[in-house]
């Protein structure tokens, strides 16, 4: 009997020694800073150990942090392979054994055996039902900070073994998970090393990261943390025409600990800045990498609100359970796309049009999806969920602005012109309401007209080429052939990708300059280059007086026929003298 305790013990020491696989673009929980409470299930006594390894725990009893009664009634209702586990167990020590004959499996088979996977599983139950019959009395074990000489310590290098007595310990995890960028630790079972504790942090959790399309930008990057492989054109930054509808993308990744979760919820919580409007047509999509595939996940599975806050747009998209999706896991990722409409609302120059998303996530596997913990059995705390770091994307917009002159400089009201842009082979256009949108019907165009205000302004203009066509000229002059012109924006989307991951998310690192060339300067010049604070770009456009040609039919004429008539008067009135005479 005292041999089989013994080795019972040393059983117990590896019992949670489990690998967990990251993955790979996984972002860590710092295991520093965290707090700890130990829940004494199974006492006992501890030698010495040999060569630094744990001692065996004999004499094995039940401990003061476990309601016995309702734990050992609790954990007879394990089933695996259709046998109840733990049935014939009367005390802790029956007990120990069972989770002999676990562990057993699970060290001596592959991870991916059947039977060791159901051992696996009903040892997480254990740990699961531990947690609900835990009694009141714990151990604080302070502020976790590191692990020196194998040994857990606070955060003045204090080792925490004369806070526990020898024994079996549930640890839970008591760290606020208020913040960005947190989750509990499943709670572990753990044995003392004569009264030391290493605890082993595993826990991990999702990241997201927003990406945009540029039509110019022809890269097709790795995005940076989550490792997704983009498709050509999406990146941080992009400049559109208002009109536009601009095409969106979301990445999430899952914990590596999304097994140890009955439930996983998961969040996106998508914002929208006024200049952008949601077109309603977002589609969810399973990424697998081990096969590389994109699938659609069906929309039963998730449900997509939306609604106006102010200026701002809320696009929420929502798993109860993640886990539902049929072949997901640790290392699957969640993608979204979507498109929204660039408005009239769209800022122009700097400030720029921001989208952001962060996601909403499961923090607490100790609880299940119904705010129970371990499972609905008992009362319980409320669901726990954490939030992630936002990842923001911006669209720019710019304007030209057009001075109507002539060639002495003075302003000139009455021109009329239209706008094509040439990469598209659109016209600037106005619906009724005064919207913006691009038509490839000519007749649509809308025309402006110079005043004797300074400018006369097209608004929401995207990096590209375009045309400026005089339809009609001021009265009195002549027109001009059409003006070619090019706007070019220097954006960030050109340079590295550590560029477009946003540590502190600034416009003014994302736009750096902006300019107009004239392709064809005949009758117009550059007024002044880009403001990239108003993303304006100025043009002056002269046309010339019509000229005076000679005419036919002048006061000359006029003068020859007076003296022709006055001479052919003066001749009848002669011949009437004379026959007169003759008579």
């Amino acid at each position: 009997m005292k041999t089989l305790k013994k080795s019972m013990g040393i059983i117990l020491a590896l019992l949670m020694t489990v690998l967990f696989t990251t993955s790979a673009f996984a972002t860590k929980v710092d295991v520093t800073k965290r707090q700890y409470y130990a829940y004494q299930i199974f006492s006992g006594t501890q030698g010495e150990a040999e060569d630094g390894e744990i001692p065996p725990l004999c004499d094995i009893a039940w401990g003061n942090g476990i309601n016995s009664v309702d734990f050992l009634a609790k954990i007879k209702t394990i089933v695996s392979d259709g046998k109840a586990v733990f049935a014939d167990c009367l005390s802790a020590d029956d007990v120990a054994k069972v989770l002999k004959e676990l562990t057993d499996t699970i060290n001596s088979k592959p991870a991916d055996d059947v039977a060791a996977i159901n051992a696996k599983a009903v040892v997480d139950e254990f740990a699961r039902l531990a947690d609900i019959c835990k009694t009141d009395k714990y151990t604080d074990l302070g502020i976790y900070d590191g692990v020196v000489d194998g040994a857990a310590v606070n955060d003045a290098n204090e080792k925490l073994e004369s806070k526990l007595a020898p024994g079996y310990y549930l640890i839970v995890d008591m760290s606020d998970t208020s913040g960005e960028d947190t989750a509990k630790n499943l709670s572990l079972l753990q044995m003392t090393k004569n009264g030391e504790l290493v605890i082993g942090n595993k826990t991990d959790i999702p990241m997201v990261e927003k990406k945009v399309w540029e039509n110019s930008y022809n890269n097709a990057d790795e995005a940076p943390v989550t490792g997704y492989q983009l498709e050509e054109g999406y990146n941080d930054i992009a400049d559109h025409n208002i009109g536009d509808n601009v095409l969106f993308m979301l990445i999430g990744t899952m914990p590596s600990t999304l097994k140890d979760y009955d439930n996983y919820t998961y969040i996106f919580h998508d914002t929208m800045s006024k200049g952008l409007t949601y077109s309603e047509d977002a589609v969810v999509y399973l990424y697998t990498p081990a096969e590389d595939t994109l699938e659609v996940i069906p929309n039963t599975l998730y449900s997509i609100d939306f609604a106006k806050d102010g200026e701002i747009t809320n696009l929420t998209i929502s798993f109860d359970d993640v886990k539902l999706v049929d072949g997901i896991n640790e290392n699957s990722k969640i993608v979204v796309k979507y498109t929204a409409k660039l408005n009239n609302d769209a800022i122009v120059g700097l400030e720029g049009n921001t989208n952001e998303v962060y996601l909403e996530y499961s923090n607490n596997p100790n609880f299940d999806g119904t705010g129970e913990p371990g499972g609905g059995d008992d009362d319980g705390d409320s669901d726990d969920t954490g939030k992630s770091k936002e990842d923001k994307v911006i669209v720019f917009t710019y304007k030209l602005d057009v001075k109507k002159i002539d060639k002495d400089n003075k302003l000139l009201s009455g021109a009329v012109f239209t706008l094509k842009n040439n990469d598209t082979n659109k016209f600037y256009a106005l619906d009724e309401n005064e919207n913006i949108f691009w038509t490839e019907t000519e007749s649509k165009a809308y025309k402006f007209t110079s005043s004797e205000k300074e400018y006369f302004t097209a608004k929401g203009l995207d990096e590209g080429s375009y045309t400026l066509t005089e339809v009609a000229p001021p009265t009195g002059y002549d027109a001009i052939e059409p003006i070619t012109f090019e706007i070019k924006a220097d954006t960030a989307n050109d340079t590295t990708e550590e560029a477009q991951h946003w540590d502190i998310f600034e416009a003014k690192n994302a736009l750096t300059g902006l300019v107009i060339e004239l392709t064809n300067h005949l009758s117009a010049s550059i007024e002044a280059q880009g403001d990239i604070t108003d993303g304006s770009v100025k043009l002056k456009v002269v046309n010339n007086p019509g000229s005076l040609l000679p005419e036919t039919g002048g006061m000359g004429t006029v003068v020859i026929y007076t003296i022709g008539a006055i001479l052919a008067l003066g001749s009848i009135v002669l011949l009437v003298a004379k026959k007169r005479m003759n008579k």
